[in-house]
C-alpha cells in the first residue's frame, strides 16, 4: 500500500510539474472557490439575520394581544425559566415649544429588552426619543416634552439598532418611556387602542415548549411571532438574487465538470503506453486502479484545500462589498462549507474522471506493438452512469432540493440528449455536403467526418459553454432591468395617512403648489375578515391557512372605481360607473390564493360595530414594491359611504423638499407621515452590490469557460499533430493546412453559436418565466 502511494504521489507531481494535471486541478479549484465562497457567506449572514432578526423583533418568541398579558402566561414563562418584558405600543400625542407632534408610543418594562445582557434602566419621568422627532418638535437632548398629563426629560436618543423594534413600519415617530410611568400620562384609557406584547427570551427547546403550550390558548386577534413568521422588506428581491446565485453555482459546477471530463480524456490517450509497460513489469490491474485513485484523491484534496482557502478570502471581500447593506456584524462561519467543499472536490473529480480512468489499468501489454485497446467499454459506461447519478444527487442535496435545482437537471439531461442527436445529423449532413466541395473546404470538412467522437465531444462541449454564459447572461441582464424598472428614479419615498375627508381638497393644493405629483389619494377603512359564505371565516378555509397574517388583524379596505395604474385585472370582470353601489369586491390575488377564494365567493367584513358583505367580482395582480397604496380587497364606489373613513397617498420629495414635511405636518396635524426613502435608498443600493455580486460570481463561469476552450483544444491536438505531419509528407502546403484547420473550427463555431444561442433563448425565458418572474 504504501509502495502504490508513494509511486502515486511521484506520478502526480511528476505530471503536474508537465502540466498534464493543471486544467483539472484549476477546473476543481474553480468548482471548490465558487462554492465554498457563496457557503461561507451565506451561512454566516443566516446566522447573522437570525440573530438580528430576533433583535427587530424584540425577542426569541413574541406574543401579540390587543387586550393585557393574562398574568399566567407570564407564570408559566417563570416556570420554563424565560425571560420576559412587556412592552405597550399604542398612537398619542406629544407637545413641546408650542408644537404638537402624533407619536408612537413604546412603553417598556424594567426587564426590556429580554436578549440584551442587561436591562435598558430607563429612569421615571424619562424618555428616548427617535432623532427626526427632534425636527419636529424644535427641541434638543435634555429638553423637556409632555405626553399627556406627565412631563418627561427627554435624555437620549433610539439607537439605530431598535428602529423596528416591536413596531413594524414606523408609522410615526416613537418615544419610549416606562411602563410605571403610563398610569401617570392618562393616555390610556378604556376602549384606547393598544397593542400589548410579551418578548421572550431563553434556551430554544424552553422557547418551543412555551409556544407550544400557548397556541391552543390564543384568541382571535392575539399572535404568536417568532424570527420565520416575519415577513422583512426585500424578500422577492432576495430571492431572485439567491436564485441567481444557485444557477451560477449550477452552471459552475457543469462547466468545470466538462474541462474534467475532457482533461481526463487527453490524459487517458496519453497514457496508454505508460500502463502498457506497467503491465509488462508485472503490475497488477489492480495495484495500477488503485495508483490512479491515489492520484485522484491527492489531486481532490489539494483543490480543496487550496480552494476552500480562495473562497473563505473571497466570502470575506464579498462581506466587505455589502457591510454597508448588512449593518450588523457577521458572526464566524461553522464547519458545514469546508465539508461541502471537500466532498465537492472530490465527487466531481472522481464522478467526473474516475469512469474516463478506469479505461487505463484494463490497458493489453500488446498496446506496446499493436496499439490494441482492450478495455471494457461497457463496464465504463456503467461506472460514468452511476457515478453521474450520483453527481446529480449531490447537486440535488446541495441546493437544498430547490425547484432550480431540478429544473437545471432535467435542462442538462435534455440539452445533452439534443446535442447528441444533432451532432449526429450534423455529420450525416456533412458527408453529402462534401461531395459538392473542393481544395481546404472539403480537406476541413473530412477532418470532422473522419472523426465523429472527437467532433461530437467538441460541439457539445463548446455549445454548452456559450450556452452557460448565454443563460447567466440574459438572466443577470432581465434580473436587473426588472428592478430597474420597479424602482424608477420618482418612486414614491413617502407615504401620507390619516387625511381628513374635509382636508382632501387643501393637500391636494399643497402638492400642487409645490409641483409634487401624487399617485392619488384613496379612501381608508379598517375591516376584520370574519365569514365566508355565511359561515364562520375559520371553518369555512382549510386548516392549513388559517394561520394566514390577513385572518389575524383588521384589514385596510377602500373603495374605488378605478384601480390604481399598477393593479390589474387577471381574472373576473372588473366594474363600471353602472355598478356603483353594488355589494361586490376586488381581491388581490395571491390573498385569494392562499385562502382558496373562488369568484362569486361572498365575504363578511367586520367594520366596528357594523357587518358588511359583497360578492367577488375579479382578482387584480398587484406590486407590492411599487411604493404605492395597494389594497387586499376593494369595494365598488359607495358600498363604505356609511362608514368612517380617512384617506392615503404618496409621494416623491427631493432630497431638497425633505424640508417641506415639517410644513406639511403643521398645516395638518393630524396626518401621519411613513418616511420610506431609508428603506427605498437600502432597496436600491442593496441592487447595485448584488448586480456587482453578479459580475464577480459570472467572472467564475467565464474563467471556467475559457479552461474548457483550451482543454477540447488540446484534447485533439496530438490527433491533429499527426494527421497533418501525414499531409505535409505528402506535399500539402502550409496554408492548405492552415486553410482546413480553419474550415473545421469555423464550422464548429458557427454551429456551436447557433445551437448554443437557440438554446438558451429558450431556457432564460423559462427561467425568467418560472423563478425571476
Amino acid at each position: 500500500m504504501l509502495k502504490t502511494f508513494l509511486l502515486a504521489a511521484k506520478t502526480l507531481w511528476r505530471e503536474l510539474r508537465r502540466g498534464q494535471w493543471l486544467i483539472i486541478f484549476f477546473a476543481l479549484w474553480l468548482a471548490v472557490t465558487a462554492i465554498t465562497s457563496l457557503h461561507f457567506y451565506t451561512d454566516r449572514l443566516k446566522k447573522g439575520f437570525y440573530q438580528q432578526s430576533a433583535k427587530i423583533l424584540g425577542g426569541d418568541l413574541v406574543v401579540s394581544s390587543p387586550s393585557q398579558i393574562p398574568e399566567v402566561w407570564l407564570q408559566k414563562a417563570r416556570e420554563l425559566e424565560l425571560r420576559t418584558a412587556q412592552v405597550w405600543v399604542y398612537p398619542s400625542m406629544v407637545s413641546a415649544a408650542g408644537h404638537l407632534q402624533l407619536v408612537n408610543v413604546q412603553a417598556v418594562s424594567e426587564s426590556y429588552p429580554v436578549l440584551e445582557p442587561a436591562p435598558l434602566q430607563l429612569p421615571r419621568q424619562t424618555a428616548w426619543v427617535e432623532p427626526r422627532l427632534l425636527g419636529l418638535l424644535s427641541i434638543q437632548v435634555n429638553d423637556k416634552v409632555m405626553l399627556g398629563a406627565m412631563r418627561f426629560n427627554v435624555r437620549a436618543l433610539l439607537p439605530g439598532d431598535m428602529e423596528m423594534v416591536n413596531t413594524g413600519w414606523v408609522i410615526a415617530p416613537r418615544i419610549m418611556i416606562r411602563l410605571d410611568d403610563v398610569p401617570a400620562t392618562r393616555t390610556v384609557l378604556a376602549g384606547s387602542r393598544v397593542d400589548y406584547r410579551l418578548l421572550l427570551a431563553g434556551k430554544q427547546e424552553q422557547i418551543q415548549a412555551f409556544s407550544r403550550w400557548i397556541k391552543p390558548q390564543l384568541k382571535p386577534g392575539q399572535r404568536l411571532m417568532d424570527i420565520n413568521s416575519q415577513r422583512f422588506v426585500l424578500q422577492n428581491t432576495m430571492q431572485r438574487a439567491e436564485n441567481y446565485l444557485q444557477l451560477v453555482l449550477l452552471f459552475c459546477l457543469l462547466i468545470s465538470g466538462v474541462a474534467i471530463a475532457l482533461s481526463t480524456r487527453q490524459y487517458l490517450e496519453r497514457h496508454y503506453k505508460q500502463v502498457a509497460l506497467w503491465r509488462c513489469l508485472g503490475a497488477h490491474e489492480n495495484q495500477i486502479i488503485l495508483v490512479f485513485v491515489w492520484q485522484l484523491t491527492m489531486l481532490a484534496l489539494a483543490a480543496g484545500v487550496t480552494g476552500i482557502a480562495a473562497g473563505y478570502l473571497l466570502q470575506e471581500a464579498i462581506a466587505a462589498l455589502f457591510k454597508d447593506f448588512v449593518r450588523f456584524p457577521l458572526p464566524a462561519a461553522g464547519s458545514s462549507p469546508v465539508l461541502m467543499g471537500f466532498v465537492t472536490s472530490l465527487l466531481l473529480l472522481f464522478c467526473y474522471a474516475y469512469p474516463i480512468v478506469s479505461v487505463l489499468p484494463r490497458t493489453s501489454p500488446l498496446y506496446l506493438w499493436r496499439h490494441e485497446i482492450t478495455a471494457r467499454r461497457r463496464q465504463q459506461h456503467i461506472y460514468m452512469v452511476i457515478a453521474i447519478g450520483f453527481l446529480l444527487l449531490f447537486v440535488y442535496w446541495m441546493m437544498d432540493f430547490s425547484l432550480l435545482a431540478l429544473f437545471f437537471l432535467d435542462v442538462l439531461l435534455l440539452s445533452v440528449g439534443f446535442l447528441y442527436v444533432i451532432s449526429v445529423l450534423i455529420l450525416g449532413l456533412l458527408r453529402r455536403v462534401r461531395r459538392f466541395t473542393e481544395g481546404v473546404v472539403r480537406r476541413g470538412i473530412s477532418q470532422m467526418v473522419q472523426h465523429p467522437e472527437s467532433v461530437s465531444i467538441q460541439l457539445s462541449a463548446f455549445t454548452l459553454i456559450l450556452m452557460s454564459l448565454l443563460v447567466l447572461g440574459m438572466v443577470r441582464n432581465n434580473i436587473i432591468a426588472n428592478w430597474q424598472q420597479t424602482l424608477p428614479a420618482n418612486t414614491p419615498n413617502y407615504f401620507a395617512f390619516n387625511i381628513a375627508p374635509a382636508d382632501i381638497e387643501t393637500v391636494q393644493e399643497f402638492f400642487s403648489k409645490r409641483q409634487i405629483s401624487i399617485e392619488g389619494i384613496y379612501s381608508m377603512v379598517r375591516g376584520r375578515l370574519i365569514e365566508l359564505n355565511g359561515q364562520p371565516i375559520m371553518t369555512a378555509i382549510p386548516e392549513n391557512v388559517r394561520h394566514h397574517n390577513a385572518l389575524h388583524r383588521e384589514l385596510n379596505l377602500s373603495s374605488m372605481l378605478h384601480y390604481p395604474s399598477d393593479n390589474k385585472v387577471i381574472e373576473g370582470k372588473t366594474w363600471s360607473a353602472a355598478d356603483r353601489g353594488k355589494a361586490l369586491i376586488s381581491v388581490e390575488k395571491n390573498l385569494a390564493d392562499d385562502l382558496q377564494l373562488k369568484l362569486g365567493d361572498e365575504l363578511t367584513f367586520q367594520i366596528g360595530d357594523q357587518r358588511v358583505s359583497a360578492r367577488i367580482s375579479n382578482f387584480r395582480s398587484l406590486d407590492w414594491g411599487s411604493f404605492h397604496p395597494n389594497f387586499y380587497v376593494i369595494f365598488t364606489p359607495g358600498m363604505l359611504e356609511p362608514f368612517p373613513a380617512t384617506y392615503i397617498t404618496s409621494f416623491h420629495l427631493q432630497p431638497k423638499q425633505a424640508g417641506m414635511l415639517n410644513q406639511l405636518i403643521r398645516d395638518f396635524p393630524n396626518m401621519t407621515i411613513i418616511d420610506v426613502a431609508n428603506a427605498l435608498n437600502q432597496l436600491q443600493d442593496l441592487i447595485y452590490k448584488i448586480a456587482s455580486a453578479f459580475l464577480y460570481l459570472f467572472a467564475f463561469a467565464v474563467g471556467a469557460a475559457i479552461l474548457i476552450f483550451i482543454t477540447t483544444l488540446l484534447s485533439s491536438m496530438d490527433e491533429r499533430r499527426q494527421t497533418y505531419r501525414l499531409l505535409r509528407i505528402l506535399g500539402a502546403s502550409q496554408a492548405y493546412i492552415y486553410g482546413s484547420l480553419f474550415v473545421e473550427f469555423f464550422l464548429l463555431a458557427i454551429l456551436s453559436v447557433g445551437l448554443a444561442f437557440t438554446f438558451a433563448q429558450i431556457i432564460s425565458r423559462l427561467l425568467m418565466r418560472i423563478f425571476f418572474s
